[in-house]
């Protein structure tokens, strides 16, 4: 008898499915959630109620203390785990040039696929460190939209492509038109222009001397893969929280897992749109085909809620599980709201509680799309001791600090408030007061003063003990499990560059297993790419996202960025894929690169291998680039000399035309090259035929008065008497 499929299953079946992965589970939720309460500073509840006073209606604390540490050192931790980006490495096993080509844009495409994947403030990488920090654990989640390609390519019929549109009604032709006033034949503008774009690339190949039959198919390729260029990728990555996961492993790895949570319906509503799932009168409907097999869905980034009143932004119950063949995704009805009419409507999945839709897995057979990140490691089978935080030592001492902390502040609350006493001295009588037998309250005889107790004025005495030696080796604890400010940083000018360097390679070294846990997810959710767009069969386009964070965009204006591609064929070669995260800093990469230019120049590394050290991305592109650069240059060199000779003997044929017998008797100087317009000069002057030039053929003293007529003095503007 074959399996029951989890699509099959009735909403009451799938529960008891989910119970069941989830009963081992139980105790990780209590110690998890425990940890979070101390981590996130959310013990107020428990602090309060400890028996400190009762002054404040009751014995409770009067004023709680809550540390930071923990929550700061596991955000210190992340800062340096994300501060390098992967590096993403395709390995292949085959010397012809064609698959080096094809893995060189496989890489190409994969980097930036990650980066458009990780784009925005909330980055899911980033996320997942914080959760593995954290808790011990993140969760990579990957999702494929799979009518990413309807719209697209909706217009791309292709019979209408080749039918044409001859028959269609010119003036419906024009604009837009829907379904209801369509007429028989008539197309939209978008399917007139496709058509239009069709032919012309048919024709362009038939006139290059390709049959009908492989212009049409080359010509299909080729606008369809121009229509997917506009479209945005179909993965979504995400990292959802560990604490609403719950799976079972085998040697491969996650065979199935549950996420349990709650969901806002007017999302979902948008993203079953395409499996025709409908809400009327408060319960969900699908109109499509029952249990029918589809591909995955996943939310939109931005969901379209025009037509959603505020009733749909209720959160509904949300049940997602995978196994590595198929996803099932179930959804609550939502509250029944006042005036909505008959609840029982028929159409919807059994039992009546929601609404499920099965699909097949777009990542199957290798992964489920969900892949873990963990931090330490126990080797326990309980899952709330598999995996423990890096900053479990910080989160135990924390738990002290807030009950000493909450006892020393409340104790110091309490004795300020206090009543006041007098205190007074053994060997002092007691004073002689009437008092009355009724009440035996004191009592004052008319006339007479009060009388006086003598004695020091105290206060009551509260339960203040002395906490500095507690709170002193607390502290001194705590330096041990702390990750230490000075990798942040801050560290003193009497600290030595060798103990920083120390120091900061400790600590990279310790977080090396952190990152190369990371690595390893990352690389398994880029296969997991790599396997739906093999089982879908469309290529996948990505826009690269050039990086703005270190200044390489600045004061660029309108940078040309490649479109990368993944395409369908990929799988067809052989190849390795390898991430790696080092910890890396501008310094250290200037010291590796000084090395490997040091050892280029000693003939003891090859060209190519020092490139490949550096952090170029793409090493063939980079050296032919290098090609073009030097050639540039040197063709520069040598050819401006040329350009400026080439300028400037020009300039001198204008300004000196050659000698002629135009030019024996020219109009504008004396002998000697220079003088008055008028003057005539001999034709072997060169500067003959121009006006006068300044300091052009004259003495350092200037023209004579002979020739001129007399000087004018400087400065008076009067004629005088020149000596001569």
């Amino acid at each position: 008898m074959a399996t029951k499929r989890l699509r099959d299953l009735s909403v009451s079946e799938l529960e008891k499915v989910i119970k069941e992965i989830k009963k081992p589970y139980t105790d990780r939720d209590k110690v998890w959630a425990n940890r979070r309460k101390v981590t996130l500073r959310k013990m107020e509840s428990d602090l309060i109620q400890l028996p400190l006073s009762t002054r404040a209606g009751g014995n409770k604390a009067l004023l709680t203390y809550q540390t930071e540490e923990p929550n700061q050192d596991a955000h210190r931790r992340v800062k340096r785990l994300i501060s390098n980006p992967p590096d993403i490495d395709i390995v292949i096993y085959d010397e012809d040039d064609e698959v080096k080509q094809k893995a060189q844009q496989l890489k190409d495409a994969l980097k930036a696929l990650y980066k458009w994947m990780n784009r925005g403030k909330i980055q899911p990488d980033k996320l997942a460190t914080v959760f593995q920090q954290r808790d011990g654990l993140g969760i990579l989640k990957l999702d494929f939209v799979a009518d990413y390609a309807d719209e697209a390519l909706k217009n791309f019929d292709p019979e209408l492509l080749e039918e044409g549109c001859d028959e269609c009604d010119d003036e419906n032709g024009d604009e837009e038109v829907t379904t209801e006033n369509t007429p028989v034949g008539a197309v939209s503008r978008a399917q007139k222009k496709a058509k239009a774009r069709y032919v012309e690339v048919k024709t362009k190949h038939m006139d290059a001397g390709l049959i009908e039959e492989e212009a049409a198919a080359l010509a299909y390729k080729e606008v369809t893969d121009e229509a997917l260029r506009r479209v945005e990728p179909p993965f979504r990555l995400s990292a959802p929280d560990p604490l609403v996961c719950y799976w079972t492993r085998d040697g491969d790895g996650i065979d199935t897992i549950v996420e349990v949570g709650k969901r806002r319906l007017s999302v979902l509503l948008e993203t079953l749109r395409a499996y025709n799932v409908r809400l009327i009168n408060n319960r969900l409907i699908n109109f499509g085909a029952s249990g029918a097999t589809g591909d995955a869905i996943q939310d939109r980034t931005i969901p379209d809620n025009e037509g959603l009143d505020g009733q749909y932004d209720n959160l509904v119950d949300y049940w997602e599980i995978r196994t590595r063949t198929e996803i099932v995704i179930y959804i609550e009805h939502p509250k029944l709201l006042k005036g909505s009419g008959n609840s029982n409507i028929s159409g919807s999945k059994k039992d009546g509680k929601g609404i499920v839709i099965g699909f097949d897995n777009p990542f199957g057979p290798y992964s489920t799309g969900y892949v873990l990140i963990p931090a330490d490691i126990t080797g326990s089978v309980n899952p709330a001791d598999e995996f423990q935080p890096p900053i479990l030592g910080s989160i135990s001492l924390a738990q002290a600090q807030n009950i000493l902390g909450t006892i020393r502040m409340s104790a110091a609350v309490d004795t300020a408030l206090a009543g006041k006493y007098i205190k007074v001295e053994d060997a002092q009588p007691a004073p002689q007061i009437t008092t009355s037998s009724a009440d035996k309250t004191p009592t004052v005889k008319d006339g007479k003063p009060i009388q006086q107790i003598p004695g020091e004025v105290k206060r009551e005495e509260s339960p203040n003990l002395d906490l500095d030696k507690a709170e002193a080796m607390l502290a001194a604890m705590g330096q041990k499990f702390t990750f230490n400010e000075v990798l942040a940083g801050d560290a003193t000018s009497a600290d030595s560059g060798h103990k920083l360097a120390i120091q900061v390679s400790q600590a990279d070294t310790q977080l090396v297993p952190y990152q190369n846990a990371r690595a390893e997810a990352l690389a398994e959710i880029l296969m997991c790419a790599i396997y739906a767009v093999k089982k879908f069969g469309l290529p996948v386009y990505v826009k690269d996202i050039p990086q703005t964070q270190s200044g390489i965009m600045k004061n660029r204006v309108s940078p040309v960025q490649s479109v990368r591609a993944i395409m369908p064929d990929v799988m067809d070669i052989d190849f390795t894929l390898i991430v790696t995260i080092g910890s890396e800093t501008p310094v250290t990469k200037f010291a590796k690169w000084s090395a490997l230019e040091q050892r280029y120049r000693n003939a003891t590394l090859s060209y190519e291998t020092m490139m490949e050290q550096t952090d170029i991305e793409n090493v063939a592109d980079e050296i032919a680039r290098v090609f073009e650069g030097q050639t540039l240059v040197a063709v520069m060199q040598q050819a401006i000399p040329i350009v400026v000779q080439m300028i400037a003997q020009q300039a001198v044929a204008k300004i000196m035309p050659p000698p002629g017998p135009e030019n024996a008797v020219q109009q504008g100087g004396n002998e000697n090259g220079g003088g008055m317009p008028g003057a005539e000069s001999p034709g072997n002057t060169p500067i003959a035929g121009m006006g006068r030039l300044p300091g052009v053929g004259m003495s350092p003293a200037g023209p004579t008065t002979a020739e001129y007529g007399p000087r004018v003095n400087e400065g008076g503007g009067e004629i005088g008497t020149v000596s001569q």
